[in-house]
This record gives structure tokens, C-alpha cells and sequence, in this order.
């Protein structure tokens, strides 16, 4: 008969169901224990279907047998070391025996020696039928041992849910004596309950039994294991303390003499916490235990409870010990310290400058403070055109130790004030600050310039209509004028004055605009008279009074629009020609189309485009055409393109400029275009004296 073990559960309770053939007696009282006393088993080895006398190899295996070492499961073990036979003891070979161990009373029994069994071990599996997860397992036997040798073995006690990890159980460990004795067969009791175990239904679970040897020389005992005794308690059970969620335990709402302590549990429990000071030894779990407490009623929230009663500006440690809501509670192996300082009265005093004073910009200063109770500050300025703070240190964030006491500033050229005022503001409480007085800036230094567009000696310049100089602080327009020159022959190409000039001025830079585009080819310098634009206190720009402090040039010959037509309905077409002297890649230039529309303002803007690639090759002395696919047929039988991906860039009316832009350098740049960037035209742009030209005409270039 196959042997099985099985977990059940009867009506009047649960129990533990050991699948046994008539070689092991099962006894399934109301208490619902399961033993197992060997009666019937004879020694003759373990088979997956036992014959009489043997063990069922579905439940039992034998490990550290010589021949077998680790048999599997269900393996058939009838070999000399596994079937030694009866014996009432006193043997010598190695291996698996039904020892008598004393009125006919069988045990399992080993006889270890150097190769078996040394080590080895008994394994029991056992399967959970009760349709419910088995929380418990109560778990007696009995150790007979015949200590007729001497030498010391071990005989201990282990579990597992896998067989290959196994938990040993150290209460149970069993070796015996070093001294031998003529007592025959002894009993050795041992149990034990295993809480936690949670064996889900139809899952395996393994007890094992090992032995070694211990000390001492010469032949070893035998043993046995009998009355193996296992009761199921059902239900799952929880084995694990509680763990802490992240950022608790915390401290919050720190004060004078007191601050909240707030926990969060991933279950609910009872966290126990002790006050000591800083530098105190260490409380033991006993002594946590043995604190406050705080009990948390729902997992993965905040709990706070209030330490009141301290001392202000003390450093202390709260030690932390949790434990969940079981019958048995689990606790934290090991203790969680939190280290709390409480306030001191909080105090921030702005010391220097106190108000009243002058400071030159460029100048250094330094700002003093003081303060306690307080971690980190922000400094601000005051803006009395703009009625603004700005932050000191640049950024709205930024913020400085207040331990720091001091900041070394250089007063900046651009500062723009005649007077100010600085704040100081706890980072924490920014309604908690000090001021000084007004203080007042001299500023000596002359504008400068800080950037350039065209940058200096710039070259590949697109046929742009503006430029730009950016200063190194605020200016405002004066007396006098803007010259772009020819550096050939230092020509005037134009000539802009500062005061009624086409001009846009932004607080630091200028966009100068030009009354056309830049030559192709053509190398600038551009000369700005001293005292054009002075800074906040009427410091004059010293000027740009040679050639050489901003020059750029345009790029050189090129592809342009030779032929641009603006007619009735869809007749819209633009040539583009080459007179390079080569042929040109065209997969490097894109036709832009930007329109006036209420998205961009009313403005044309070439930052605002419709981007449209070209591809192929463009002969030198070649056109390219692209016309609207609606177009009149005598346009079309003209295009290159008609219509498709470029179908788009026809979409113009006379306000919308047309322009080619190359790749260069990595940068698309302009470098021909109808119509210019700014404010919407109206109808169109005038071209040659003539009115909207862009609109319901055919424009073509006369020389390029």
C-alpha cells in the first residue's frame, strides 16, 4: 500500500494526516495529534510502494548513506545500508535498522559510522489536506540511544518548507555522552511548537532529524526515533514584527521644550519609546519595553503623541521599539533611535550695514548677523523703482547657514539703484526677518558691452535686417549714432541715430534694426559714438570708435529668390536660382514661410515658421520652381515642384514673408527672403517705390 502523508480536517476539529501504509500506526484521537511508533517496520529498506516491513519513500528518506548520499522522494532504497534488518542493538555495520529498543518496541534506528550517516539524516515529508492554511505545528518525539561506544553524536532537530533551507530548532539539539555505559537503550523526550509556519493546502512541509559526530574517537552509538507525534493548528499566523514606513519614527514641530514624535506602521501595534540625553548609554529592549507608549490604530498612517516637559536647546534620543497586535506579540529584534534637538528662543539681527552709508558699485561689502534658533537664511534687496526683492544670492531659494554670521558681496556695476535696503528672513519663516537701514550706491563704471549678435568676427552671417548689442548693465538711449561699415572700403551701409532711430531697447541690449538686408559677401564693422547710452546715473558707453571691436561677415555668393509670384487665388510660386559657379546640394537649405497671424502677435517672425526641406541637386545657372498645386497651368509646366510636401510653402498672401535658410555650422541662418521680419506690413510690402508689392504681383530681382 502507497504511503502518503496528509493534513485533514475533521468535524470535530483539525488534524494531521500522516499518508502511512499498515507499517505505521495512525492514531487520530479528539485531540487530533498524529503519531507514528514504527510498529510494523522491520528494516528491510524504503520503497515508493512498501512492501511488508518497509517505509514508505513518498514520506521517509534516509540521507548520508553510503551508496546514496541524497536520495530523492519517492526513490526505492533496499540496498545493505538501508535495509539492515531488526536488531535490539550492539551492531557494527553502517545504516538504517528497526531497532528493538525494549519490548518489542521498533524505532527508526541509525548505526552511524565513518561513511554513513556521518553526516545524515531522517526526513519526514508531510502535505497540508485541510483545505486551510496550517499556522502551527506541535511537533513530540522520543530519542532512544544506546551509548555503548565512545564517542559523542549529535541527534538534532530541523524544519523546512522547501527542503533545501532548513530552520534548526537549537532547544532541541540532543549529543550524547563522550563516556560510554552499559545502560542499553535510553529515552530522550523532546517538543516543541512551531508558530508561524503557514503552509498553504495541498503545500509540502519537511521535519528532518540529523546526526554527526561531536567528539571523541572510536565507534559510535546507535540511535533511534520513535513516537514522532504532530498536531496542526490552523489559520495563518504572523511571525513578523512590524517595520517602521519610511521618514518615521520623526520629530516634528520642534519647540522650546518640547517637539511631536510621529511613527507610521506598515500594521497595527504598539510602539514603545524612551526620552534619554544625548550621550546617555543606551537603553536595552527590556528598558524601551518598559517606556511610554503610542499605539497605532491603523497601518500605513502617522501617530504622534507630544514629549513635553524639556529642556530648550537640548539635544535628546528617543529610542524606539515596536511590536504588532498578535496574541503573541512579535517585537522588533533591535531598537530605532531618533536624535532631537529642542529650539532655543529665536533671535536674527541684521548687524551691518546698518543704513546710511555709501557704497561705490564694484566695491566690496560685507553683510553681518546674527541669530540663534534658526538653521538657514535668505538675504534680499530692495528695488524701489520696481518695488521688488531679489534675492542677494541670486536664486529665490538660495539660502545660507545662519552660523555663517557673514557674506562677503561685491556691489555688482549693474545694480541700477541710487539706494536700497537689505532684509534677512528665516528660510523656515520668511515673516520672521530684520532690516537695515537705506544705504546708497555710487556708481563710476562705465557701460560695457557683454555680448554681440553677429558675434565679433563672425562669419557666414545670413542677410539679416538687425542686430544686436547686449550691455553689462541697464542703459538708456543719449546723443548720438549707430554706423554699419563696409570694412572694404569703409563705406557707410547705414547709418542709425541712437535718439530717434529704429530701435528697441530692453533694459541691458538694444535690437538695432536695419532699413534693408546685408549684402552677401560683404565683411561689416559697425562704430557707435561715445555717450550714446549711459547707465542708471548718466555713466556714458565709451563707445565702439575702430574696426576691429565688432565685425562679422555675410555669407558669400548663394542661392536667392529670383522670381516670386503673389497672383489671384492659388497662382503663387517662388524660383529660387543659382549662380554660384557650382552645383548646389539642395538637402542644406529649407524654404521658410512665416505668416502674420494672431498666434504670433500680428508679427512676422522667423522664429515663428513653417519649415519646408529641399532635396537633390540644383545645377549652377539653374532655377528651381515650386508653385501651388492649384496654380494656372502655364506656372505649373514651369515648376520643378508642384504641390506636394512643398505644397505647403504656397500657402502665402502679401503680407506673409518667403524666405531660403542654409544649414551652417550647425545653424540655420537666412540668407534671401520677400517680405522682413516685424510688424505686419497690412496688405503687403513695398518693393522698388511700389506700393503692396508683395500682393497680386510678380516680383523679379534685377541683379543679385
Amino acid at each position: 500500500m502507497k504511503n502518503q502523508l496528509l493534513l485533514r480536517a475533521l468535524l470535530t476539529g483539525f488534524i494531521l494526516l500522516l499518508f502511512t501504509g499498515s507499517y505505521c500506526q495512525l492514531s487520530i484521537p479528539d485531540t487530533n495529534p498524529v503519531t507514528i511508533n514504527f510498529t510494523g517496520f522491520t528494516g528491510t529498506g524504503l520503497a515508493p510502494s512498501p512492501a511488508a516491513g518497509q517505509l514508505d519513500s513518498d514520506d521517509w528518506i534516509a540521507t548520508g548513506c553510503a551508496g546514496d548520499l541524497n536520495p530523492a522522494f519517492g526513490s526505492t532504497l533496499t540496498t545493505l545500508v538501508f535495509a539492515n534488518g531488526t536488531s535490539t542493538g550492539g551492531v557494527s555495520a553502517g545504516g538504517v535498522y528497526a531497532f528493538d529498543v525494549g519490548s518489542s518496541n521498533i524505532a527508526l534506528g541509525i548505526q552511524p559510522t565513518g561513511t554513513t550517516w556521518n553526516p545524515g539524516s531522517f526526513i519526514l515529508r508531510i502535505q497540508n489536506n485541510t483545505g486551510d492554511i496550517i499556522g502551527k505545528l506541535s511537533i513530540s518525539y522520543s530519542i532512544f540511544v544506546r551509548n555503548d561506544q565512545p564517542r559523542a553524536n549529535s541527534f538534532n532537530f530541523s524544519h523546512s518548507s522547501d527542503n533545501v533551507t532548513y530552520n534548526p530548532e537549537s532547544a532541541l539539539d540532543y549529543t550524547s555522552p563522550a563516556a560510554l555505559d552499559a545502560l542499553g537503550w535510553t529515552e530522550v523526550t523532546r517538543n516543541i511548537t512551531i508558530t508561524g509556519v503557514n503552509i498553504n493546502p495541498l503545500d509540502m512541509y519537511y521535519l528532518r532529524w540529523s546526526g554527526d559526530d561531536v567528539s571523541g574517537i572510536g565507534s559510535r552509538d546507535e540511535f533511534g526515533l520513535d513516537n514522532v507525534s504532530i498536531t496542526a493548528t490552523l489559520g495563518w499566523i504572523d511571525i513578523m514584527p512590524p517595520v517602521f514606513n519610511l521618514n518615521t519614527p520623526r520629530a516634528d514641530d520642534i519647540r522650546l521644550t518640547q517637539f511631536d514624535i510621529v511613527v507610521n506602521l506598515d500594521e497595527i501595534g504598539t510602539v514603545y519609546y524612551l526620552v534619554k540625553n544625548n550621550g546617555d548609554p543606551a537603553p536595552t529592549l527590556a528598558e524601551v519595553r518598559n517606556g511610554d507608549t503610542l499605539d497605532v490604530f491603523t497601518a500605513n498612517s502617522d501617530f504622534s503623541k507630544t514629549i513635553a516637559g524639556l529642556t530648550l536647546g537640548t539635544s535628546y534620543d528617543v529610542y524606539f521599539l515596536a511590536e504588532d497586535d498578535e496574541t503573541v506579540p512579535n517585537v522588533q529584534d533591535t531598537t530605532t533611535l531618533l536624535a532631537v534637538t529642542t529650539k532655543v528662543p529665536r533671535t536674527l539681527d541684521l548687524v551691518a550695514p546698518v543704513g546710511g552709508e555709501t557704497f561705490f558699485c564694484g566695491d566690496t561689502t560685507t553683510i553681518r548677523w546674527t541669530s540663534d534658533g534658526i538653521d538657514s537664511i535668505q538675504l534680499r534687496v530692495w528695488d524701489f523703482e520696481t518695488h521688488v526683492w531679489h534675492s542677494v544670492l541670486g536664486d529665490d531659494n538660495a539660502k545660507l547657514y545662519a552660523e555663517q554670521d557673514s557674506l562677503v558681496l561685491i556691489i555688482p556695476g549693474n545694480a541700477g539703484l541710487d539706494s536700497t535696503y537689505f532684509r534677512i528672513l528665516d528660510a523656515a519663516d520668511p515673516n520672521y526677518f530684520d532690516s537695515c537701514g537705506i544705504f546708497y550706491l555710487t556708481d563710476t563704471i562705465k557701460p560695457l558691452i557683454a555680448a554681440s549678435l553677429p558675434a565679433n568676427h563672425k562669419t557666414n552671417v545670413g542677410q539679416i535686417d538687425s542686430v544686436i548689442l547686449a550691455f553689462d548693465e541697464r542703459i538708456f538711449q543719449a546723443d548720438g549714432s549707430i554706423l554699419i561699415n563696409r570694412k572694404s572700403d569703409q563705406s557707410i551701409f547705414e547709418s542709425i541715430p541712437v535718439s530717434t532711430g529704429n530701435l528697441d531697447l530692453y533694459y541691458n541690449y538694444i535690437v538695432i534694426h536695419l532699413n534693408k538686408f546685408l549684402e552677401i559677401g560683404t565683411e561689416y564693422y559697425v562704430t557707435i559714438s561715445s555717450g550714446s547710452f549711459v547707465d542708471y546715473q548718466d555713466n556714458e558707453f565709451a563707445g565702439i570708435l575702430d574696426d576691429t571691436t565688432w565685425t562679422f561677415t555675410t555669407i558669400g555668393q548663394d542661392l536667392f529668390i529670383s522670381e516670386y509670384i503673389e497672383g489671384s487665388s492659388s497662382n503663387k510660386a517662388v524660383e529660387i536660382a543659382n549662380t554660384t559657379g557650382s552645383d548646389v546640394d539642395l538637402s542644406q537649405y529649407e524654404i521658410w514661410r512665416a505668416n502674420s497671424v494672431p498666434s504670433t502677435g500680428g508679427v512676422v517672425d522667423w522664429n515663428v515658421v513653417n519649415h519646408y526641406s529641399l532635396s537633390g541637386s540644383l545645377p549652377n545657372n539653374s532655377v528651381y520652381v515650386i508653385c501651388n498645386a492649384s496654380a494656372m497651368d502655364s506656372i505649373k509646366v514651369r515648376s520643378d515642384v508642384v504641390g506636394g510636401a512643398l505644397d505647403g510653402i504656397t500657402y502665402y498672401n502679401g503680407d506673409d514673408a518667403v524666405a531660403i535658410a542654409k544649414m551652417v555650422d550647425g545653424n540655420w541662418i537666412l540668407i534671401d527672403a520677400v517680405g522682413v521680419e516685424g510688424p505686419d506690413p497690412g496688405t503687403a510690402w513695398s518693393v522698388a517705390g511700389v506700393a503692396n508689392a508683395t500682393a497680386e504681383h510678380t516680383l523679379l530681382r534685377k541683379s543679385y
